[in-house]
């Protein structure tokens, strides 16, 4: 297992840091973070067991536009399963994950920017409502890393945990 999360790391570092990897195991997904990263809470998508699906940004199958216009989410009352949507159809460039159970998000959401293909957020869903660690992060241009780490209740931010823009 060392070796593979070793082979993954020096394949994703060497290959523009971006965050095109999603094994088809129950281990987590790999996140780059940088060194000077202060996050200590890690969080976990557990999809054994789970059907996957895997479809292209925006698919009309499984996606919809957001209500803000600029991005997708997964339709609500889709199947349940593990769902991976790329930008484009090579499978090397993850734009969102989720689990979906009776037909909401249930557990993990991550989703990566379009642009440098960078993490931009986490967050821990409870019937399609946010529910646990939300993280969002940014990378400006120049090369600097922040995050916000905050508690979410139905929805609610209820407390914020690290707040660095």
């Amino acid at each position: 297992m060392r070796i593979l999360n070793l082979f993954i790391f020096i394949n994703l570092f060497f290959c523009n840091h971006s965050l095109a990897q999603v094994k088809e195991t129950n281990v987590d997904t790999y996140i780059y973070k940088p060194e000077n990263s202060v996050d200590t809470i890690k969080l976990k998508q557990e999809f054994e067991g789970l059907k996957k699906y895997f479809c292209k940004w925006g698919d009309s199958t499984y996606m919809e536009l957001h209500s803000n216009g600029l991005i997708y989410q997964f339709k609500k009352e889709i199947a349940d399963g593990y769902y991976c949507a790329f930008f484009d159809l090579t499978k090397n460039d993850t734009a969102m994950t989720a689990i979906i159970k009776n037909g909401r998000i249930n557990g993990l959401l991550r989703r990566w920017s379009n642009d440098d293909k960078k993490i931009e957020e986490e967050c821990e869903y409870v019937n399609g409502k946010m529910n646990g660690y939300r993280k969002l992060y940014y990378f400006s241009p120049e090369g600097s890393y922040y995050l916000n780490i905050m508690i979410m209740e139905k929805n609610v931010e209820i407390k914020v945990l690290q707040n660095d823009w």
